[in-house]
């Protein structure tokens, strides 16, 4: 019997293996700033909220209930969202890249964890100011990737300093911008976080970004992947990035 099936069982299981992690960084994120979904002083009546690659939906999902008289939308490319959601949240699927074509505006925007998918910082951050309230808000939340030690346990030579390098070089190859934490910081740095889920999200990304970019065999990068798992696993190593976390409010006297 021929198997019509279109998508292979191994994507499947990736795929939903992705969306678990994607929600495990929710959680792990929320839980680093308080267990707040954003560190923006929202007011308790705000209306419209923006959420930019929303991913599985549940930051979204989990603003809907906290802002019921709110209406929340989640964009995101991929349709990987539920489909039993409160009333007051829906998806698109759009690419927030392309021009916008918003006929309202909103009282909040919300980005989180878009590291290597934006090409242009400048022209987003721009349409987020144009498209917020006079008064509105906007709160991007980003990891920086390079990693360090205070202490001096992760040594140059560390596969932890090799990996994000080689990722970094790729990225720009391919016009994205790896570490959007640093321009995060030139607006207003809020937080630190030394905490990330490697083991789970590093092998999917660093396979396309290191074979498509710079050339590397699945078996280079799955060595690379290895020995960076091996280093994060010894307790004499204590790795540490950055993680910025920062929000600003458009003047209530612009357009």
């Amino acid at each position: 019997m021929a198997d019509t099936t279109t998508n292979p069982p191994q994507r499947i299981e990736a795929e939903e293996d992705e969306i678990e992690r994607l929600d495990f960084c929710h959680h792990l994120f929320t839980l680093r700033i308080g267990g707040k979904l954003h560190l923006a002083p929202l007011s308790n009546n705000i209306q419209d909220v923006l959420d930019l690659g929303t991913g599985t939906g549940i930051w979204a999902i989990d603003m809907g209930d906290e802002y019921p008289t709110a209406q929340v939308l989640g964009n995101d490319l991929s349709p990987i969202q539920p489909r039993f959601i409160p009333p007051n949240v829906r998806f698109e699927v759009d690419d927030m890249e392309d021009d916008w074509t918003y006929t309202h505006q909103f009282d909040f925007i919300h980005t989180r964890y878009l590291q290597g998918s934006i090409k242009n910082w400048p022209k987003l951050v721009e349409n987020c100011f144009r498209s917020l309230k006079p008064g509105g808000w906007i709160e991007l939340q980003d990891y920086v990737m390079q990693i360090y030690s205070h202490d001096g346990s992760v040594k140059p030579d560390s596969a932890l300093i090799k990996w994000p390098a080689e990722i970094l070089k790729g990225m720009e190859k391919l016009g994205l911008e790896g570490e959007p934490g640093k321009h995060l910081e030139t607006w207003k740095e809020v937080g630190l976080l030394n905490l990330a889920n490697f083991n789970e999200g590093i092998s999917p990304f660093s396979m396309r970004v290191l074979t498509h970019a710079l050339g590397w065999t699945k078996e280079e990068v799955d060595a690379l992947m290895a020995q960076v798992r091996t280093e994060l696993k010894k307790k004499s190593i204590h790795p540490i990035h950055d993680f910025h976390v920062v929000y600003a409010q458009k003047p209530l006297d612009a357009e």
